[in-house]
């Protein structure tokens, strides 16, 4: 096929794209407009590209966007905000024929996020979002979970050991059955080891 210009005057390469089993799929990019980045995302659906959509236009520094979508179309964006005083972790789910909902904080603690965050999300509707974050002594692996029934829960720190994570984004992938596997690279004091984690 020839190729396509889908995305115009696009300032920043960082874009990630999502599609599920049906063929529908999500673009979703960061742009610098005069003095911040946005999010904005693209679907492609019916065989078309639809029209471009703001998930969010607020004045704070949006980065590192990512987004994961399902069998039914609906689809969750996951971006780090810089407020000026530090990075915090921000969602937005889309619900297929509802539209997106508004920008959800996923976490609370006062410390910075350090990586590019990674979202998943299963047939059934049920998500997990996983990032890096800063400690009191050193860096840890967050994961907040999506379900259908409670919505987002309180983020839990699934790393264990007494050292920095040396991955700028976590690795994820959620199989047909909701099992989640969470892989990334961690200071063991004398040498860097991959670690695994998997919720089941």
């Amino acid at each position: 096929n020839t190729p396509v210009s889908i995305i115009n005057n696009i300032s920043s390469p960082y874009l990630q794209l999502a599609i599920n089993k049906n063929g529908k799929a999500i673009i979703v990019w960061q742009h610098y407009e005069s003095t911040n980045h946005n999010v904005y995302a693209k679907q492609y659906s019916s065989g078309s590209w639809q029209s471009t959509q703001a998930i969010e236009s607020s004045s704070d520094n949006a980065l590192y966007p990512d987004v994961a979508i399902n069998v039914a179309g609906d689809a969750i964006v996951v971006w780090i905000q810089d407020d000026g005083t530090r990075k915090n972790l921000y969602a937005k789910t889309y619900t297929e024929g509802v539209e997106w909902s508004e920008p959800l904080l996923l976490e609370y603690n006062d410390a910075t996020i350090d990586s590019k965050p990674t979202i998943v999300l299963a047939d059934t509707g049920n998500a997990m979002a996983i990032w890096k974050q800063t400690g009191d002594v050193y860096e840890n692996v967050y994961a907040a979970r999506y379900t259908v029934i409670t919505g987002w829960l309180n983020p839990q720190i699934i790393d264990q050991g007494d050292g920095d994570i040396n991955s700028d984004k976590i690795i994820a992938k959620i199989h047909d059955n909701g099992n989640v596997y969470a892989l990334w690279v961690q200071d063991d004091s004398s040498q860097d080891s991959v670690h695994m984690n998997i919720f089941k």
